[in-house]
């Protein structure tokens, strides 16, 4: 694929009607207090990148379900459950639970 092939290949791709622009445009940023913290693995690290995905702007919390996190992050659902548990532990995060709704994720890291 020549550059022009490309360039027009991924404005396509721009155009394309997405469900959440967040995952085409934008970025986020993981604090390097988290990111160099050596309690954390990478599971850990792409929990909490997804969670900060979800974080828009006025809200204290953010409440994806841990089937979206497991998705976004790639990793399995025991391993979302056990990387929440630790970023509680390590004081990164906050897990309000609600019966019968998805539960409320605090983020106790300025972003």
């Amino acid at each position: 694929m020549n550059k022009e092939e490309n360039k027009n290949y991924l404005n396509k791709f721009l155009q394309r009607p997405f469900k959440n622009k967040y995952k085409v445009t934008g970025f986020t940023v993981i604090p390097n207090q988290v990111f160099f913290d050596d309690r954390l693995g990478r599971s850990e690290l792409m929990i909490f990148w997804v969670l900060t995905l979800h974080l828009f702007r006025g809200k204290k919390y953010v409440f994806p379900s841990v089937r979206t996190i497991q998705k976004e992050a790639r990793i399995s659902r025991p391993t979302v459950i056990k990387g929440l548990k630790n970023l509680e532990l390590c004081g990164y995060l906050s897990i309000e639970k609600i019966a019968g709704k998805t539960s409320h994720y605090y983020l106790k890291v300025s972003i």
